[in-house]
């Protein structure tokens, strides 16, 4: 909903994340784990910057801006996961904007190591949310709850952010199968590095960590 509202009025699509115990529904944030899950959630959605109390940032500023929380936070264990989290995502940045704009949807695939038959993730999802398939994704499969969000560059090339949708408390690493159309190799953005890989028949297996996402950029 929210993306739609931002595209509706044209506003910047931006996450205010959550850092802190405010009442009995929110707890604190006890890992960086849990910060970059919230991140990389939101990049499945195309999101082009993030809010925090009283601290925010452009995307096309972010990558020029050095992260330094200690003087609004203080020499906290919250600052510390904070500045992990947003100069992971900060190394990568350059490229995931060259796709954020042009969101095309999200999937939503089950993993098939979670037993759980309620509050999955893809529980918080309206009906209707979720594309049905997609062109340049021919499968995938996953051992933990993956979302999936799917975006193109100027020059039309599909990237996907794929997020491990586990409880990141819970240290469970999502092992997925993807395969996809038309690819030899992929560009993996993977914890703030950057890497090219060959495919197998279009075919990429990848562990993506506890509260991480990995984006995809398939090239033929």
């Amino acid at each position: 909903m929210q993306r739609e509202l931002s595209d509706a009025y044209d506003v910047e699509k931006r996450l205010f994340y959550l850092q802190m115990e405010w009442d009995p529904y929110y707890r604190e944030i006890v890992s960086a784990q849990e910060m970059t899950y919230q991140l990389y959630t939101a990049m499945s959605f195309g999101i082009n910057g993030f809010v925090g109390y009283k601290y925010s940032a452009y995307w096309n500023q972010f990558s020029a801006l050095e992260v330094n929380l200690k003087s609004y936070y203080g020499d906290t264990e919250f600052m510390w996961y904070t500045e992990q989290a947003l100069n992971e995502v900060k190394k990568i940045d350059h490229i995931y904007l060259q796709f954020a704009d042009d969101w095309q949807g999200i999937m939503f695939f089950e993993g098939s190591e979670n037993t759980m038959t309620t509050d999955r993730a893809n529980d918080h999802l309206e009906a209707g949310d979720a594309l049905p398939s997609y062109a340049g994704l021919k499968s995938l499969t996953a051992t933990q709850d993956t979302l999936v969000g799917i975006m193109k560059d100027g020059d039309g090339r599909d990237g996907y952010m794929l997020t491990n949708q586990s409880c990141s408390l819970d240290r469970l690493t999502d092992r997925v199968r993807v395969e996809f159309h038309n690819a030899s190799r992929a560009m993996l953005l993977d914890r703030g590095e950057v890497r090219t890989v060959d495919l197998n028949s279009g075919v990429l297996e990848a562990d993506i960590a506890p509260g991480q996402g990995l984006f995809v950029i398939p090239l033929a």
